[in-house]
C-alpha cells in the first residue's frame, strides 16, 4: 500500500517514462499501408471460411494444418497486391501480405495489465478460450500489473505489429497517463480490436459510515481531504471529486479488491470503482453506494438493483453528460501499425465470440455484462475519451505533479 499526500491535489502510482514513439504524430501517420490493404479480400483463412459457411473448427483443426486445401484463400490473396496498387494513388506498397495470409501463425498472448482476480482479468480469461477456438491457436492470458495499468499496455505498445500480442485496457487510464506526462506514449496510436464492456462507476463508503449521501462527504471534506482507496489513480477520480468539491488523499493499492477491502476495514474512507467491482460488497452489506458516475444500468444488468435510486454525478453537479464521459470502457487493443487485415481478423473473432451461446452463459455465470463494439467503433471511443479528457489536462497535470 502506497500513500502519497501532495499539496492541493493527490496522486497514486504514476505510469512509465519510457519513450517508445514520439508523441504528437499526426493521426493515421504510419498507417498508409494498412489503409491500402483490401479489408474483405486480404484476410485470414478463418475469416474466409466463416464467410463461405464452413463450420468452425478447434485449435488443432484449422485450414492448412490437417491437409485441408487453402487454394481458395490463396486465390483471393493473390489479387491483393493488384487491388492495393489500384487503390493507392500515391504508389505505396501493399506490405504485410505474408502476415495477413498466414495469420495467426503462432500463439497470441493476451495481456492483462493488472493482477489476477480483478474485473479485467475475468474478462480476458472468459474471452481468451473463444478467441483460441476461432483463430486456431492458443491464447494464453498473462498478468503484467504495475503503474496503475500502464506497464502491460506499454509492453504491448512496443511489440511487433503482427497481432501476436493483445491487451485489455481502459481508455480513461491511458488518457490520464498520456495527458499527465506519466507516460510518453501516444496511446491513440494503439490499434483497437474491439470493446467488451462499458459501465458506470460508483462512489462507495463502508456500510456503517456516518456518510449517507454525497452531501455528507462534501460537508466533511471542509475539515480536510478524505482518504480514498484506489487501484491506481485515474481521471474519473480526479475529475469527479474536483467537480464535487471534495479534496482527497489517494491511498493506492494493488487492484480494486485490495482497495475496497481497505474501505471495509476502515483504513480508507471512500472509493470509486466500476459497478461490477462493488456490487458484491454492496449486496453483502459491507459497502454503501453514494453516487453513480455514468449512465444508470438497464434492466439487463444483474447489478442494477444495488444502485437503484442512487443519485448520479450529473444530478449532483448539474452537468448533463459528465458521468457518461467518465464511465469505464473495457477495450482490447494491439500494437500500433498492425496491418488492417490482422486487426479485422481479431475483431471478427471477438464479434463471433460475443454471438456464441456458450460464451453468453459464461458471461452470466461470471456476472459480466457485455457491450460489444467492433474495431472501428472502439477506436473512436479511445480517441473520444482522450479528446474529452484533454479539456481537463491542466487539472490532471496538477494532480500528478510532484
Amino acid at each position: 500500500m502506497h500513500r502519497l499526500a501532495l499539496p492541493g491535489r493527490w496522486h497514486g502510482r504514476g505510469g512509465l517514462r519510457r519513450p517508445v514513439r514520439p508523441r504528437g504524430r499526426p493521426p493515421g501517420a504510419g498507417k498508409e499501408v494498412a489503409r491500402c490493404l483490401p479489408a474483405r479480400r486480404l484476410t485470414s483463412a478463418r475469416s474466409y471460411r466463416r464467410r463461405q459457411g464452413f463450420a468452425r473448427r478447434g485449435p488443432m483443426h484449422v485450414m492448412g494444418r490437417t491437409g485441408t486445401s487453402r487454394t481458395p484463400v490463396l486465390a483471393a490473396l493473390a489479387v491483393a497486391p493488384v487491388l492495393c496498387a489500384v487503390a493507392c494513388s500515391d504508389g505505396a506498397s501493399g506490405g504485410g501480405d505474408e502476415e495477413c495470409a498466414d495469420y495467426p501463425g503462432s500463439d497470441i498472448e493476451f495481456i492483462v495489465p493488472y493482477s489476477a482476480g480483478g474485473g479485467f482479468d475475468t474478462w480476458a480469461r472468459v474471452i481468451a478460450p473463444e478467441l483460441a477456438d476461432d483463430l486456431g491457436v492458443n491464447v494464453p492470458v498473462a498478468n503484467r500489473d504495475g503503474a496503475g495499468g500502464i506497464t502491460g499496455v506499454t509492453e504491448v505498445f512496443g511489440t511487433r505489429p503482427d497481432g501476436s500480442t493483445i491487451v485489455i485496457t481502459e481508455p480513461g487510464i491511458l488518457a490520464t497517463a498520456q495527458l499527465t506526462g506519466t507516460s510518453d506514449l501516444d496511446f491513440a496510436e494503439l490499434d483497437v480490436v474491439g470493446r467488451v464492456a462499458v459501465g458506470p462507476e460508483v462512489i462507495v463508503v463502508r456500510a456503517d459510515s456516518e456518510w449517507d449521501t454525497i452531501e455528507d462527504v462534501q460537508a466533511a471534506a471542509g475539515g480536510g481531504p478524505v482518504l480514498m482507496g484506489t487501484g491506481g489513480l485515474a481521471a474519473v477520480n480526479i475529475i469527479s471529486f474536483d467537480e464535487l468539491g471534495i479534496p482527497f488523499e489517494n491511498v493506492s493499492h494493488d487492484g480494486s479488491s485490495e482497495a475496497l477491502l481497505s474501505v471495509v476495514r476502515g483504513d480508507t474512507a471512500i472509493a470509486l470503482f466500476p459497478l461490477a467491482s462493488v456490487a458484491e460488497g454492496i449486496r453483502a452489506g459491507d459497502l454503501k453506494p453514494l453516487l453513480l458516475v455514468g449512465t444508470p444500468p438497464g434492466e439487463d444488468n444483474p447489478d442494477a438493483d444495488v444502485v437503484a435510486g442512487v443519485p448520479t454525478l450529473d444530478e449532483a453537479t448539474g452537468q448533463d453528460g459528465l458521468g457518461a464521459a467518465l464511465e469505464q470502457h473495457r477495450i482490447v487493443a494491439t500494437a500500433p501499425d498492425t496491418p488492417q487485415c490482422i486487426v479485422e481478423s481479431l475483431s471478427e473473432s471477438m464479434a463471433a465470440a460475443f454471438q456464441d451461446d456458450g460464451l453468453v452463459g459464461d458471461f452470466q455465470e461470471a456476472g459480466l455484462v457485455p457491450a460489444h463494439m467492433d474495431a472501428a467503433e472502439a477506436q473512436e471511443v479511445l480517441q473520444s475519451t482522450i479528446d474529452t479528457l484533454t479539456e481537463y489536462e491542466d487539472l490532471l497535470s496538477q494532480s500528478f505533479e510532484g
